[in-house]
């Protein structure tokens, strides 16, 4: 029996021995699909580290590019406050001037209308004068050049003559 028991034993390690080489060779075949999964892998994680690294480097030109950008427009906002700020008081001294001067305007509209007046009120007195010497006979009578004369001025006081300023009519 002992020769059968062997046998058996043997057999069963035989059985044994096999199943085993077949979950070495399924291992063995798991582990070259891991191993060959695992470089297919590392090919992709060295593709995507390249990326990592070309997108890393867009970030930063990008953002380097924002900083100059962002400085700028910082410049450029200051230039315009500097410039709303000079415009706002070159506008306000303009108003006192634009005001200054129509007040000096107006004052001299109104001397030039007094003077007017002024210069009206003696040369049709002197007029009024002549023309009552003239009625009365004296003795020496005014020639007609003297009239053509004197009648052509009196329009150039009244502003009535062609060619009189309009800021000088009555």
């Amino acid at each position: 029996m002992s020769s059968n028991s062997e046998q058996n034993c043997e057999v069963q390690l035989a059985a044994e021995i096999e199943v085993l080489k077949s979950a070495l060779a399924d291992k063995h075949s798991q582990l070259l699909a891991m191993e060959s999964a695992c470089l297919q892998e590392s090919d992709r994680q060295v593709e995507l580290e390249d990326s990592i690294i070309a997108w890393q480097d867009k970030y930063e030109r990008l953002y380097e590019s924002h900083k100059r950008v962002q400085k700028l427009n910082q410049n450029l906002e200051d230039k315009l406050l500097k410039l709303v700020d000079r415009n706002s008081g070159e506008r306000a001294q303009l108003t006192s001037d634009v005001a200054t001067l129509s007040v000096r305007l107006a004052q001299a509209n109104y001397n030039i209308q007094s003077l007017k007046r002024e210069i009206v009120k003696p040369v049709a007195s002197l007029l009024a004068a002549m023309a009552a010497w003239n009625r009365i006979g004296s003795g020496q009578s005014i020639t007609e050049h003297g009239r053509t004369h004197w009648s052509k001025l009196l329009p150039r006081f009244t502003g009535d003559a062609p060619g009189w300023p309009k800021c000088f009519a009555g």
